[in-house]
């Protein structure tokens, strides 16, 4: 149970593209799903359905998550348990009082601190949109992209609508 919960409890933290080691978790998370299976052997647990997870002021929504970790980690604080990849996937929103994002799949990649969703991705910011086929947020680097990507509709282009005088 205990494993469980420090997986939780890092997962949340990665949502929000922060580093986790060595830091303190100070407001509560709360994780609904219709189940969790923990599969000990394959080091993964996956929240199934209505997948919601509320911290401050930040939610995310999606169909399934996955969150995948590697036993025996030298960082004792984290009871030996280090994840190494998230995965949301099905109708993935990330939500803030500022910001809005969609797409079908979100991967956070722990030790790159890279985050990627792809799926008809729309970001919206006030009233800037952007949208694309995959959006890339390197946290190392301080960048991001929203790159397109053909399929068999055509082509599906990166837009930016931008409003004059909007953050």
């Amino acid at each position: 149970m205990k494993q469980i919960l420090i997986m939780i409890i890092m997962f949340c933290c990665a949502l929000e593209a922060k580093a986790i080691q060595n830091k303190e978790i100070s407001s509560p998370i709360e994780i609904t799903s219709d189940e969790l299976t923990l599969y000990q052997k394959e080091q993964k647990a996956v929240f199934h359905g209505k997948v919601k997870v509320t911290q401050d002021n930040m939610i995310m929504t999606a169909n399934e998550m996955v969150i995948y970790y590697i036993k025996g980690s030298n960082d004792a604080s984290l009871n030996k348990n280090k994840v190494s990849l998230i995965e949301a996937i099905g109708n993935v929103e990330i939500t803030t009082p500022n910001e809005h994002v969609k797409g079908e799949k979100g991967e956070y990649f722990m030790n790159k601190e890279i985050l990627v969703l792809s799926g008809s991705v729309v970001l919206v910011q006030g009233g800037n949109v952007l949208t694309g086929s995959k959006f890339i947020y390197d946290k190392n680097k301080g960048e991001w992209k929203v790159t397109s990507e053909k399929s068999a509709q055509g082509s599906e282009r990166a837009k930016a609508l931008i409003i004059p005088g909007q953050k």
